[in-house]
């Protein structure tokens, strides 16, 4: 099986306008798989329709669901293959469609670092949910095998000579190694992006630990006009939770779970957050969006014209950095990233389980296992580090 080439060119993921409805049901922001000649690729989109209006799932999840698909018929159309013939009749040695597109995605993910084996199993999931369904409506050439599509990985917790051992008293450690940043490759990523307002999502990022659907559905009046700034070191406490959808149907502090959570961000960063908001371009973008919508934009960031950013925007931005700086990049490594340094400092403080517990509540995770990854990575942060990751942070501003 040759590489995958050209996947963005063969199949497009779009969204739906406030005009586009099904059977009367408007479906403004649906996901919609297209294929080179902009033609609705009926199997994927009708998969889609049913999660979202028979099955319940929330338009955030069927997005998710999108992406996957989205990914998978990337890579049918890119190596010229038949979605409906999962395997083969004529050679029943030959290995099944599924387990082909599994095995470029490990070796993909192996050479680069991306995607990550979560994401490669999520897709898997989607894909298999997917061709479940297809084989239901009669849509498969050749029957649907019994394919294993997990991917396993050794930890690098069990592998690394550095790494340390867990805790007495901590909950067992998940198999999962997550990536952290360095100062100097942090200070690469930021000299990358030109865009000030791009810069500065990416900064507000890595220094409050907030998801990407966090970072760009974040509340303008969460922001102060006025910042006190004392000390470059002083921090500032903002109370986040889910907000009404704005007047263009944007969500407005899209969280996990809907859990809300206290989140300390270093005072130089909302300042800078206050100034783009005021005195800054963000004035520009927020009046052509009252312009548009007839409101104030109940969002932060914006687009050049005044519209809601995308939800895959600070993607697009990990993607441009890593083309330049030579090394992997995405959106949850910036969360990774603060998530390390956290628990660092709050570990030379207080006893390792209240560490943990501190950057639990401020990253909103529901187990602190998940948390825990972050201790295998503690030993490879260099000693200078400890204490001038956020001070560190607001010089780049």
């Amino acid at each position: 099986m040759s590489p995958l080439e050209g996947t963005t060119q063969s199949v497009r993921l779009v969204h739906a306008t406030a005009e586009y409805f099904v059977e009367g049901v408007p479906l403004q922001g649906h996901p919609l798989l297209l294929n080179s000649q902009l033609e609705r690729l009926p199997a994927p989109n009708d998969y889609l329709y049913t999660l979202r209006c028979h099955e319940g799932l929330s338009p955030s999840t069927v997005n998710t669901y999108a992406w996957g698909l989205y990914d998978f018929f990337s890579w049918v159309e890119a190596n010229r293959e038949d979605w409906t013939r999962p395997s083969d009749p004529r050679n029943p040695l030959a290995t099944p469609l599924l387990a082909r597109y599994r095995n470029w995605q490990t070796q993909l993910s192996m050479s680069s670092g991306q995607p990550s084996l979560a994401t490669i199993r999520h897709y898997l999931t989607v894909c298999r949910g997917f061709y479940k369904w297809a084989s239901k409506e009669g849509l498969l050439s050749a029957e649907l095998p019994l394919v294993r599509v997990s991917t396993k990985r050794k930890s690098k917790q069990a592998s690394s000579p550095n790494a340390g051992s867990p805790a007495k008293g901590l909950p067992p450690q998940r198999g999962f190694a997550p990536k952290c940043m360095s100062l100097d490759q942090i200070k690469a990523v930021n000299s990358s992006i030109k865009n000030a307002r791009d810069r500065l999502m990416v900064i507000f990022a890595l220094g409050s630990g907030l998801r990407r659907s966090e970072i760009i559905s974040f509340p303008a009046h969460l922001i102060p006009d006025h910042v006190p700034c004392t000390s470059a070191i002083d921090r500032i406490s903002i109370d986040i939770s889910p907000c009404p959808k704005g007047p263009a149907g944007e969500s407005v502090m899209h969280i996990k779970g809907n859990v809300r959570r206290r989140i300390y961000v270093d005072a130089k960063i909302i300042e800078a957050l206050s100034h783009y908001k005021a005195i800054g371009s963000g004035v520009v973008a927020a009046r052509k969006y009252e312009d548009t919508y007839g409101a104030k934009p109940p969002r932060l960031f914006l687009s050049e014209t005044g519209r809601p950013l995308a939800n895959t925007h600070l993607n697009r931005i990990c993607s441009r950095v890593t083309d330049t700086v030579g090394f992997a990049v995405w959106p949850h490594l910036l969360r990774h990233t603060f998530a390390t340094h956290e628990l660092l400092v709050e570990s030379m403080r207080r006893p390792q389980i209240k560490a943990l517990m501190w950057v639990r509540d401020r990253l909103g995770h529901a187990n602190i296992a998940t948390t825990q990854i972050y201790t295998s990575l503690l030993s490879e942060l260099l000693p200078n580090e400890a204490n001038t990751y956020q001070s560190y942070l607001s010089t780049l501003i």
